[in-house]
């Protein structure tokens, strides 16, 4: 009996989750993707990545309110969770842009302590968004059968860390970017994904 080489030992668990694919091609296409989303809905515009690609065992943490767009990778029967993260306010103006609200009524949002019904809906449309345009591309960039799916926003105070389902320290991958809408200040737009 032959004895049972590497491969034939390796169980679900231990295979990267996304496959023998490069990281930073895999962000830089799904940076693209969400881009390519948002300009369709505000006027968001993405300038180049803020640091390097990182590898995290540990969910990030941020210095100020963050609305998380929660998304759900399955692959050949395995689910993980990622996100996506954008600043209060960022996440505001890109509600009012949706709403068609005028310029200063945009800025005015953008003050809001909490998103109100309006903003929740905008937001969540969104995030539908960028979950299809993932699975989308993911379809044809990964083997086997992918699918993202949005699983709805939190709300996130600083230093708190994301909920993501049955999280037990798996690797995220993390890129973060630096975005802006017209008129307002750059802020930092943050991708996590299962690795």
């Amino acid at each position: 009996m032959e004895a049972a080489t590497s491969t034939d030992s390796e169980t679900a668990v231990d295979r990267p989750f996304m496959g023998d694919v490069d990281l930073t091609e895999l962000l830089d296409l799904l940076v693209d993707e969400a881009a390519g989303s948002l300009a369709l809905l505000s006027d968001f515009h993405l300038a180049d990545a803020a640091d390097e690609d990182v590898i995290e065992h540990d969910r990030p943490t941020w210095k100020d309110v963050q609305i998380v767009f929660r998304l759900g990778f399955s692959i050949k029967g395995r689910v993980r969770m990622g996100l996506m993260t954008m600043p209060l306010a960022e996440a505001l103006t890109m509600s009012g842009s949706l709403l068609m609200l005028p310029r200063d009524e945009v800025a005015q949002n953008r003050q809001k302590a909490a998103p109100d019904e309006g903003d929740k809906e905008a937001i969540m449309e969104a995030g539908n968004l960028i979950a299809g345009a993932f699975d989308a591309v993911l379809s044809k960039r990964i083997h086997g059968t992918v699918e993202v799916k949005f699983f709805g926003c939190q709300g996130l105070a600083p230093g708190d860390m994301p909920w993501i389902s049955a999280f037990e320290a798996e690797p995220l991958g993390i890129r973060r970017h630096t975005a802006s809408f017209s008129n307002f200040d750059s802020f930092e737009v943050v991708l996590v994904i299962p690795v």
